[in-house]
């Protein structure tokens, strides 16, 4: 065996791979204020809109917690995992280029029962789930508050309330979020052991087998190069340990799922909301009567019929002073006459349009052939909606 002369250098500390970073992924429907959230989070305030749609596209930021570090990805707003938000694939692939340790769904205090299905459907993909019930400043508005003990066993994850404008919770709900993403990790590496705590089966028998034949057929690997070269994405993401196989197998029944979990969702909200008498806020009020037909309709007539009458009266008004100013400006425009003695010069047509368009200056081009001097001309003022003309000077 041939033995090199020069010894190997000694290892250095960048030549070992430092750890990887636990990744918290934020989930949640459009306009619940998960820009916001992350702003919140990370440090890093950004200009944000109040309409669904601001994020399109993965927003990633490193993030400490306590004396570690943590990548927090921001996904676009959806209203399922197999929603299309950003473009023509579904959302879930965002999850899987993402590949998470965790994720921390922000939702709507006041509307849970609409911001529950996706945080089922987080959980069913087989990662740690962290429920922020954001937005509660807007929801004790409304005399809603939320139960968070009683939803934390329901989820079977931590649950927070949460809200994004005043910091209220957020550093508790991302710390827990990032704890349970070091779990997993420190799990995968064989550092731990998994959790004895399970969630309980959700879904009807028939759809529970449904889910692990399809699991099943999911985690197993490719027999062949070339069945390898052409997986679906759910099946390397099982194989890639980003989702478990009933997670991939719950996003490829997603339709079938949906209803139930909305269903689910349901049950849950009015189990853990709590409401208490308040006076309805002004603007949910007028909302409220905008949207039923009595008084909606008279009201959207009533409107309409006022903004058409400001319209005529106001441009009317405007169409009139915009014309007695222009009447009262005076204009003049001169055209010169030259008498040569072997080429006579062309004229230019003064044009005017009568109090809108201003008169154009005439175009003389002269040819002269002729040493003769032109003869001076003598020119008056002239008004709008007149004729221009010329007088020619001559000399007593």
């Amino acid at each position: 065996m041939a033995s090199s002369c020069h010894p190997a250098p000694p290892a250095t500390p960048d030549a070992v791979s430092a750890p990887r970073l636990p990744v918290v992924a934020l989930v949640g429907r459009p306009n619940v204020g998960k820009s916001t959230f992350l702003a919140r989070a990370s440090r890093r305030f950004v200009e944000t809109a109040n309409a669904p749609g601001t994020t399109v596209s993965l927003d990633r930021r490193r993030v400490r917690i306590g004396t570690a570090d943590a990548w927090l990805v921001d996904l676009p707003g959806t209203r399922a995992l197999d929603d299309t938000p950003a473009g023509e694939d579904p959302f879930w692939t965002l999850i899987l280029e993402a590949a998470p340790d965790a994720i921390l769904v922000v939702a709507d205090a006041g509307h849970l029962e609409r911001h529950l299905p996706i945080a089922l459907a987080c959980r069913d993909l087989g990662l740690p789930v962290v429920l922020a019930a954001n937005l509660t400043d807007e929801a004790s508005a409304r005399g809603i508050s939320v139960d968070t003990g009683r939803l934390a066993q329901l989820l079977n994850g931590p649950v927070h309330a949460t809200c994004g404008r005043t910091g209220e919770g957020v550093d508790a709900a991302l710390a827990d979020a990032v704890r349970l993403a070091r779990t997993r990790l420190a799990v995968q590496a064989g550092e731990s052991s998994p959790r004895s705590t399970i969630p309980a089966p959700s879904y009807p028998w028939a759809m529970e087998q449904q889910l692990r034949e399809t699991a099943s057929d999911l985690a197993e690997p490719p027999r062949s190069l070339g069945a390898a070269a052409v997986l679906e994405p759910l099946q390397a993401g099982v194989l890639a340990g980003v989702v478990s196989g009933r997670g991939a197998a719950t996003l490829h029944h997603a339709r079938e799922l949906e209803p139930l979990r909305w269903a689910i969702a349901g049950t849950w909200a009015a189990g853990v909301e709590r409401h208490r008498d308040v006076p309805e806020p002004l603007a949910d009020r007028f909302g409220r009567w905008s949207t039923a037909p009595w008084p909606g309709i008279p009201l959207f007539l009533g409107i309409s019929f006022l903004a058409f009458l400001a319209v005529i009266v106001v441009g009317g008004w405007l169409a009139g002073t915009m014309g007695a100013v222009w009447a009262a400006t005076p204009r003049s425009v001169c055209v010169t006459r030259s008498s040569l003695s072997t080429t006579t010069a062309s004229s230019a047509l003064s044009v005017e349009s009568s109090g809108i368009v201003a008169a154009s200056v005439a175009v003389a081009r002269i040819r002269a052939t002729s040493a003769l001097n032109p003869a001076p001309s003598s020119c008056r003022t002239l008004r709008p909606n007149r004729s221009s003309a010329c007088t020619p000077f001559v000399p007593s």
